[in-house]
């Protein structure tokens, strides 16, 4: 086996063999080359001998690595997968057939419609599931990504058991059970498309888009999607940080139900991490959710958050220190490795540690220019004195940090305090309304003291813990039912590890179900989400003169802390917008007299891109914490 082969083939699952001799011998004439397959019988369940050869299963003993035991994403779906018992289901994408043969066997569906433009290369693998005995597999040689397939495949020859019911039907907004959507479109090398960032990111974004639009499979109704995607497109979906929240996210929370990750790689879904103590204590609030439902992982299928947060539960200790004690980052604990090694005499401050006085004594006796010191710094501790230095730095920042949360702490508490005053006399108010000041004197003090990427690193803690402490979190990663099952590259072919989320559609809000609201909705988000970072008030000047007087003092949940407002609407990012919000600028704008008319609004959405990208972004600093 050439060395090409012996990357790409993992001896602990077989199927990877077969997928690089498929591939070889497909050569030239396979088209799509970047697709990426499930090869892990363990990821899926139990292993199926109609998807393995006879030669693979003599190799692979149910002893070997656990390979054929029965576990993880099919069981963590077993409870909600009841309800589609002898559904019709339509696999886009379905590669090797795994995983879609795995899930076949539990809700043995009445129709399964492999959706696979890739038909011949996969061919070994379907062909068996297609022509064995009463199989209720039905092959569509069409591409998910071209949208007219899916006109294609709804007909009664492919689909005889769904029916689209008539326009302004209630069907049309009610859960349909009976199909099902599964996908796979995870891909190892992704590419621009237009303005988005793949052409995943565009399928990811139609799928929703068809909810609320009741087109392709959702003209059946709302129709439960399980998908496999990469890790991008799922931050798309499921930002891990508020400074990720994008016009996408908010599309996806108004139009779904559920949306949930149900196996993933582990760590922070987004180049932004959150402050580790908030990550860890909603870890602890999934882990206590899973609890109290009997939801259990597999040990081998933790993630590493979810075991700290089960260490800290177990533990008798103080929550707070056990959260400092885990929220160890990798350059602090690369600095206190080396600062040990340093001690410990595993590398010293010289090659060979030869010092410059050594270099002298050698050299004694010889010209000036000869007895100059040669002596070369080792990289080890080159990387230490950096790392030092980045260590002081963070200290200080750090300082400037602490300062500027305590400062906005205390105003939100002292604001609080304000809001609920009663029976208050005149003088206690006044003397609230002081302490408030000094505390906003304070916290611009600090502020002003920062760098322009540490104010930005401030206002993302900021709206990160604004945004946990709302009823409920702003983040539906914060809402999530348990911990994702955790998923290794190695699992995958190509070694690309993917996330698979579970999407329950839901009907819009009442208010921005009419085409009319819709499009307000979508012109709104479309514009204020160019820029999340900036203040909703900006955002409102920038769209129309008079925009932000006439509609911002008409919505009730901008003004609202306990519905995620602030008191200070200039206090309140884009990024921060909930969908009750939206809804009430909506409403607003509705009413508002001197609003741009439809062909207008409808100009200006077909020149803003559909997921977006925040120039603060780029601006995050990549530090010890």
């Amino acid at each position: 086996m050439s060395s090409k082969a012996a990357r790409a083939v993992s001896a602990k699952f077989p199927l990877t063999k077969r997928l690089y001799d498929a591939s070889r011998l497909a050569g030239k004439t396979r088209k799509d080359k970047a697709r990426v397959d499930i090869v892990s019988s363990s990821l899926c369940g139990a292993c199926l001998s109609i998807v393995f050869s006879s030669k693979a299963r003599r190799q692979c003993p149910p002893e070997a690595n656990g390979l054929l035991s029965p576990d993880d994403t099919i069981a963590r779906l077993a409870p909600s997968l009841v309800r589609h018992k002898n559904c019709d289901i339509i696999d886009m994408n379905p590669g090797s057939g795994l995983w879609s043969s795995r899930l076949h066997d539990h809700l043995k569906p009445r129709t399964h419609i492999l959706m696979e433009p890739a038909h011949e290369y996969y061919a070994p693998f379907l062909k068996p599931l297609l022509k064995q005995r009463g199989s209720t597999y039905r092959l569509f040689p069409q591409s998910g990504s071209d949208w007219s397939s899916f006109q294609k495949l709804m007909t009664e020859d492919y689909l005889p058991h769904q029916h689209i019911p008539p326009i302004g039907d209630k069907r049309q907004n009610e859960a349909n059970d009976s199909l099902l959507f599964v996908a796979n479109i995870g891909r190892h090398a992704n590419t621009r498309h237009s303005h988005l960032p793949s052409l995943t990111h565009k399928m990811i974004y139609q799928l929703l888009v068809s909810v609320y639009e009741h087109t392709t499979f959702q003209a059946y109704g709302l129709v439960r999607m399980l998908i496999w995607m990469n890790e991008s497109q799922k931050r798309a979906l499921l930002p891990g940080s508020v400074v990720d929240r994008r016009k996408f996210s908010v599309q996806a929370e108004a139009s779904t139900k559920e949306l949930v990750e149900v196996a993933g790689i582990d760590g922070n879904a987004g180049p932004h991490l959150r402050l580790p103590a908030l990550e860890l204590e909603s870890s602890i609030n999934v882990v206590k959710r899973m609890q109290s439902g009997g939801i259990k992982t597999a040990d081998k299928r933790k993630l590493d958050r979810q075991r700290q947060a089960e260490g800290i539960l177990s533990a008798t200790g103080d929550q707070e220190k056990s959260a400092k004690q885990t929220s160890s980052i990798p350059l602090a604990k690369e600095l206190a490795e080396l600062e040990r090694g340093f001690a410990d005499g595993a590398f010293y401050r010289y090659v060979n540690n030869f010092t410059p006085e050594d270099a002298r004594k050698k050299r004694k006796g010889l010209p000036r220019a000869a007895a100059k010191p040669k002596s070369r710094t080792t990289p080890q501790y080159a990387r230490l004195t950096r790392l030092r230095s980045l260590a002081e730095q963070k200290g200080k920042d750090q300082m400037l940090m602490d300062k500027v949360l305590a400062a906005a702490a205390k105003m939100r508490s002292i604001e609080q305090l304000i809001r609920t005053a009663e029976g208050f006399s005149d003088e206690s108010l006044r003397q609230l309304e002081d302490r408030l000041s000094d505390a906003r004197t304070e916290y611009a003090l600090h502020y002003g003291q920062m760098s322009a990427i540490l104010q930005a690193r401030a206002l993302m803690n900021l709206d990160d813990g604004a945004g946990f402490g709302q009823d409920p979190p702003l983040l539906v990663s914060d809402r999530r039912p348990f911990e994702p099952l955790a998923v290794d590259r190695d699992e995958f072919y190509p070694r690309e590890a993917l996330s698979l989320v579970d999407i329950v559609p839901k009907a819009l809000p009442a208010t921005i179900q009419a085409r009319e609201s819709l499009e307000i909705f979508q012109y709104i988000l479309g514009h204020v989400f160019t820029q999340p970072s900036q203040s909703l008030t900006d955002a409102f000047e920038s769209l129309l003169p008079g925009a932000a007087e006439a509609i911002i003092p008409k919505v009730p949940a901008l003004h609202d802390p306990a519905r995620g407002g602030v008191t200070d609407i200039k206090d309140l990012r884009v990024r921060m917008l909930t969908v009750e919000m939206v809804e009430g600028m909506v409403e607003a704008w509705q009413r508002w007299p001197f609003k741009p008319g439809r062909m207008e609004m409808l100009a200006s959405m077909a020149a803003e891109p559909t997921i977006d990208d925040d120039s603060m972004s780029r601006l995050m600093p990549t530090s010890l914490g």
